[in-house]
């Protein structure tokens, strides 16, 4: 790689403080990293840190400002942005300011206080019940299951232990966190549903939880993350902002390379045709012909067989790219430029957000919630409801060729994306958690 005479590794050393000093910034990529006191150390000294999110205390990175955080999976690519950035952004005197006043606090001096009190607490018998986290098919395409892991990390992050009851898991299971899977089979859905949900109802009577939090309406739980407009909504967890994040991303997203002539539709869901995969295709189907070959389709969740044999029936042989079950929206996203969602019933689809702030313009109706966000943003394409093929032929042909439009449209997502009042929903759901979580574990048995 050339650079062999400008790495020098250093063995154990008794004169770290002066080499934070000397340093530029501190690098962390680590595959897996428990903890990474150096993130600290190198940011309480004023360096710029940038570290992978597997790390346990890169999370403090981000809340305090002090650098950049790559997330996972990890990309190369990604990565290799993210250093030329952290050596020449001009934000790095605000990074080491920021890094400088996290060093000044009080929260990162009293860890070992705070696991020994945690100790001290499981061995007498007085800590709390883990809070429950409830999801029937965990699908990381599933936008109904979209804040489940974002929200188990922000009450982990607030001192709560955390139980997931699934009956079925697709993709990674989380890092620690208690995956408990419902010992339920049946012949058809229905049925296994039903069990299921018997199953929960009874683990939620016999096994003590401190709140138990569905993402599906099931009988037992405390509270319901669900779509605003469903009464069975919990009353608390309704008026959200979109955003899973505390805050907006670090860095605008990069524009369309300008040469680019294609034009790449991505859509996301556990049921691909429920979120109208094959409306999608017929109206790009009706593309002319040269216009026809200038599109793409990536998709991630579950299809049927069938739809390749639909897709080359349309003259969209070729053009269509289903991604691996282990990936995931972000890296849907990064290879798209507009995201679709034309759902066949009235839902709620967070994915949408995530594709503003990723500077993607969107194709979608007004039975889906995050619709107004598109509207108001002026970021795409919102069909009127009921839904009309007709509709969306006229809306792709425009789209396809006016790549000027399209380009507006991005960057009125970006912006849409930048704004920090959108922001903040999984730490405000675990902040409801908590709060019911607290005021139980303070009421004497």
């Amino acid at each position: 790689m050339g650079i062999a005479e400008r790495v020098s590794f250093l063995g154990g050393r008794d004169d770290v403080p002066a080499l934070l000093q000397a340093a530029d910034g501190l690098v962390l990529p680590a595959h897996d990293e428990n903890t990474g006191t150096a993130i600290l150390e190198s940011a309480a000294a004023g360096l710029p840190v940038l570290a992978t999110a597997n790390c346990g205390y890169a999370d403090y990175v981000e809340r305090a400002g002090a650098g950049i955080v790559t997330p996972t999976p990890f990309r190369q690519a990604h990565f290799n942005a993210d250093l030329e950035r952290l050596l020449t952004a001009a934000e790095r005197p605000e990074w080491s300011r920021n890094g400088r006043l996290l060093g000044e606090g009080e929260d990162i001096y009293g860890m070992a206080q705070s696991a020994v009190r945690a100790l001290e607490r499981i061995n007498a018998g007085e800590d709390p019940p883990p809070v429950a986290l409830c999801a029937y098919r965990f699908s990381p395409a599933a936008p109904r299951y979209r804040a489940l892991l974002p929200v188990a990390e922000a009450c982990a992050a607030r001192g709560l232990s955390v139980r997931i009851y699934a009956c079925s898991w697709q993709g990674e299971e989380p890092d620690g966190v208690d995956l408990v899977y419902a010992p339920v089979a049946a012949m058809t859905e229905k049925h296994r549903r039903r069990r299921y949900e018997g199953w929960l109802a009874a683990t939620l009577r016999q096994v003590p939880s401190a709140c138990a939090l569905g993402f599906d309406a099931v009988d037992g739980i405390d509270l319901l993350c669900g779509r605003a407009e469903d009464p069975r909504t919990s009353e608390r967890l309704r008026c959200l902002p979109p955003g899973l994040d505390a805050k907006p991303p670090a860095s605008r997203p990069k524009p369309a390379a300008a040469d680019r002539t294609s034009v790449v539709f991505a859509l996301a869901g556990a049921d691909l045709v429920a979120h109208g995969f094959e409306r999608l295709l017929v109206g790009l189907g009706r593309l002319p012909e040269e216009l026809r070959g200038r599109v793409k389709v990536v998709a991630l969740g579950a299809l049927p067989r069938a739809f390749w044999r639909t897709a080359s029936m349309l003259g969209l042989a070729g053009q269509v790219t289903l991604l691996a079950e282990e990936s995931t929206v972000a890296a849907l996203l990064d290879e798209a430029d507009v995201f679709v969602d034309l759902a066949y019933a009235p839902s709620s689809n967070g994915w949408i957000f995530d594709a503003l702030a990723a500077g993607r313009a969107v194709v979608t109706h007004d039975w889906i919630d995050e619709a107004a966000l598109v509207r108001q943003a002026d970021a795409g394409v919102v069909l009127a409801a009921p839904f009309q093929q007709q509709a969306l032929n006229r809306a792709l042909l425009d789209l396809v060729a006016s790549p000027d439009q399209l380009a507006r449209w991005r960057e009125n997502a970006a912006s849409a994306g930048a704004d920090p009042r959108h922001y903040g929903q999984a730490d405000r759901i675990a902040a409801v958690v908590e709060r019911l979580a607290r005021s139980r574990d303070a009421v004497p048995a």
